[in-house]
């Protein structure tokens, strides 16, 4: 970002308190057994205590677009990535990720009326609860 500041137009969600790699920097990722290219960790202090983490998003028109970004942050926040969700029927789809919107995926969408988790990104979301959110005394 080199101190360049986000346009209120660009943003749509956040979430902080985790490293997220995608892609070939995703090698050699801590959390055990990940099935895809993605490595997310929550950020820690030298001790290994947690830091601060949360989920924000702003409401953008028109509405059925914007419901969807809280749940799409969310996971950010349990560790799933845009990499690999190719169209729209998948909520962590990402146009910014390189993907397009003019895909098959859209009939799925349309049918189901929202976007969906896939069972490879259930998975991974309880592989991440488990390895990076356990309990450390």
């Amino acid at each position: 970002m080199d101190g360049d500041l986000i346009s209120s137009d660009d943003f749509f969600g956040d979430t902080a308190g985790r490293d997220i790699e995608e892609g070939d920097r995703a090698e050699g990722c801590q959390t055990r057994n990940r099935n895809d290219e993605c490595c997310i960790l929550v950020q820690r202090t030298q001790d290994r205590r947690q830091l601060g983490s949360g989920v924000a998003m702003r409401n953008v028109y028109p509405g059925y677009f914007s419901k969807m970004v809280m749940a799409h942050e969310m996971g950010h926040y349990f560790g799933l990535c845009h990499i690999n969700h190719n169209g729209v029927q998948n909520i962590m789809f990402s146009n910014a990720a390189g993907n397009s919107y003019a895909d098959w995926g859209l009939f799925g969408y349309y049918l189901n009326a929202e976007p969906y988790f896939t069972s490879r990104d259930k998975r991974n979301v309880w592989r991440f609860i488990v390895d990076q959110l356990r309990n450390e005394l």
